[in-house]
């Protein structure tokens, strides 16, 4: 019994660390602001301008949007409508704000 209980004890630390900690493949883009695990600074490029056209359609935002880029921390959105749209396009797309 005892035996049993000190392998899930150690099996329970081992999931925990690995669950703690974030894989160096895991941000592939170089950028300290933005975690993906396959895009490039490039497809970033691409992905924020698809993403800043449907977070402004569905905030209602009629000027210019926020100028995220894969090099700075995320911009705020005017309203949080926006910014949810942005931030949940952006996820699917594979991008994450650190």
């Amino acid at each position: 019994m005892k035996k049993a209980i000190a392998s899930l004890a150690a099996a329970s630390l081992l999931l925990a660390a690995a669950c703690s900690s974030t894989p160096s493949s895991y941000n592939v883009s170089g950028s300290k602001y933005w975690r993906s695990s396959a895009a490039s600074a490039d497809q970033f490029r691409g992905d924020n301008v698809v993403c800043g056209e449907r977070a402004a359609r569905l905030g209602g935002i009629t000027g210019p949007h926020p100028a995220n880029a894969v090099d700075k921390p995320l911009q705020a959105w005017p309203n949080a409508a926006a910014q949810d749209a942005y931030l949940a396009c952006m996820g699917v797309r594979g991008w994450d704000p650190v």
